[in-house]
């Protein structure tokens, strides 16, 4: 197990030794364990990807992304209610702003945009869907909730460079 965790281990954007670093080493251990366990995926990949500076996002991180996008109430509701209201048969490059408010995508993503190009064909669409963010935390969050303390903490340590925000995107096809 040791060897394992040695081989996940990040190595943070901001060299820290000390205090600071082990109570970073902390964070991390801490974050990876709760969101192994709760099956945030999506969150905890983009969480460590932002601790060791930033950068393109994995192909099996999009995959995860793309997978839980594809089922999720937030998004197939924003596709669909903007759909609705096309008047014709073909959309190209149209923005979709939306929130994600449960799950792994909340805590991971929350607030993104969608680009979709595709055209209407007997009643359904195929679309190209280009789903985008910046990782990053918002600013401070009232409250004691987890989602509220685990954003602050985000905040507090994105405002202290010890995490990298970064701007990410996946492109996928789907059909409505």
């Amino acid at each position: 197990m040791q060897g394992r965790l040695q081989q996940r281990r990040a190595t943070p954007a901001v060299p820290v030794t000390g205090n600071l670093g082990a109570l970073l080493a902390l964070i991390w251990v801490s974050a990876n364990l709760y969101l192994t366990l709760k099956g945030y995926a999506v969150t905890r990949g983009l969480f460590n990807n932002s601790l060791t500076g930033g950068g393109s996002i994995s192909t099996s991180l999009k995959n995860k992304i793309i997978s839980k996008a594809k089922a999720d109430k937030d998004f197939n509701n924003a596709l669909s209610t903007t759909l609705k209201n096309i008047n014709g048969n073909t959309v190209s490059n149209l923005k979709i702003s939306f929130a994600f408010t449960t799950g792994d995508l909340y805590y991971g993503i929350h607030k993104a945009d969608m680009y979709v190009t595709g055209t209407k064909a007997n009643g359904k669409w195929t679309l190209s869907i280009k789903l985008t963010d910046t990782f990053d935390f918002d600013g401070y969050w009232s409250g004691i909730k987890l989602a509220s303390l685990a954003n602050n903490l985000g905040y507090y340590l994105q405002t202290t460079g010890l995490l990298t925000t970064f701007p990410w995107n996946v492109t996928f096809s789907y059909t409505i």
